[in-house]
């Protein structure tokens, strides 16, 4: 109703016809911005991933002969604090790491061969596959494609998360810290 009420207002009665993914897009954006939602558009991915993953290499490789507050975690990464602390204790609610209440550090809790990538993403962020891939949730009921293409592609998408989840799970935290070992290697030579 936002996006009829939107264009019926900009004068655009073809555009609520026969919308276009683009000014489809534009008015969801809009209609976000005017009800202050803070994460206009809604189709941004989570990075949390990729800071859970940095923590860990960091904690690895650190954790044992420094103590590896969220401060210090912080300023590795470039992320807040408060969000390093979010993503560490659902790290240890997981047994990924052990983290000391305080200002006491963390350490990991398993060994790198143990933690996979599909564990460390659905720690931090349990519906990521649905927010990475995931159906438009009101198409047209008047459109005989807009009636269909949810079921057109559930099955696909299906697929492709259960694949996306086997290659994130093929991927342990051993497995990047050789990776950053090999880097650290070339960039000393």
């Amino acid at each position: 109703t936002t996006f009829l009420t939107l264009a019926i207002q900009a004068g655009l009665t073809m555009a609520i016809a026969n919308p276009s993914q683009e000014l489809l897009g534009s008015c969801a954006f809009a209609s976000d911005l005017l009800l202050g939602k803070k994460e206009a558009g809604g189709m941004r991915l989570s990075m949390k991933c990729s800071v859970a993953a940095h923590c860990l290499i960091f904690i690895h490789e650190y954790g044992a002969r420094a103590k590896v507050t969220s401060e210090l975690l912080a300023l590795s990464t470039g992320i807040h604090p408060v969000t390093i602390r979010n993503i560490v204790s659902a790290l240890k609610k997981a047994g990924m790491v052990e983290a000391k209440p305080g200002t006491g550090g963390a350490i990991l809790c398993r060994s790198p061969g143990e933690i996979d990538l599909y564990q460390v993403c659905q720690t931090v962020e349990p519906d990521f596959l649905e927010k990475l891939i995931s159906l438009h949730p009101a198409p047209s009921s008047f459109c005989p494609v807009g009636r269909s293409v949810q079921k057109v592609l559930s099955a696909s998408y299906e697929k492709i998360r259960k694949d996306l989840a086997g290659s994130l799970a093929s991927v342990t935290l051993a497995d990047l810290l050789e990776e950053y070992h090999g880097i650290q290697k070339k960039e000393i030579f």
